[in-house]
């Protein structure tokens, strides 16, 4: 039902979903340029649309009376970024405590442009020893996918 809904929402904004889900039960997917918030919504129905149910971390502010329910229900994690805690390490544990897991990152760390991306997302697929997944928007085609 989500995975229609997606398509359709997708397709009266003009854009459309292109890729298969991977047959993968664990795996970072990560979604570049990232240069919107918009980003975030795009990727969300991308992900209902291909009947992928990925996890984010997002930064502890967002996750606050009432919104938490909201970000978590979509997959969110917190991530307090006041603190230098060892996000890399973290992620790691969730890949290891579970059986399925898929993390969805922006590679940039930020929306703004930038000459290159962090290296984190690298650090937690080899330290997870999972897979990287490339997903994409193509504004000037109007597409997005993996």
């Amino acid at each position: 039902m989500k995975e229609r809904l997606a398509i359709l929402l997708l397709k009266l904004i003009g854009w459309r979903v292109v890729g298969t889900k991977p047959v993968l039960k664990k795996y970072i997917i990560i979604f570049a340029p990232h240069t919107s918030n918009w980003d975030f919504v795009m990727a969300q129905m991308a992900g209902f649309a291909l009947n992928i149910s990925a996890r984010y971390f997002g930064k502890e502010s967002l996750f606050r009376f009432p919104y938490r329910i909201f970000f978590e229900f979509l997959g969110g994690i917190p991530i307090d970024r006041s603190k230098h805690n060892n996000v890399v390490d973290f992620a790691v544990d969730l890949f290891k405590q579970r059986e399925e897991l898929v993390v969805a990152l922006a590679p940039e760390g930020t929306r703004s442009r930038v000459e290159r991306w962090k290296s984190g997302f690298y650090h937690i697929a080899v330290g997870a020893k999972v897979p990287l997944v490339l997903g994409f928007f193509d504004y000037d085609n109007k597409e997005i996918g993996i």
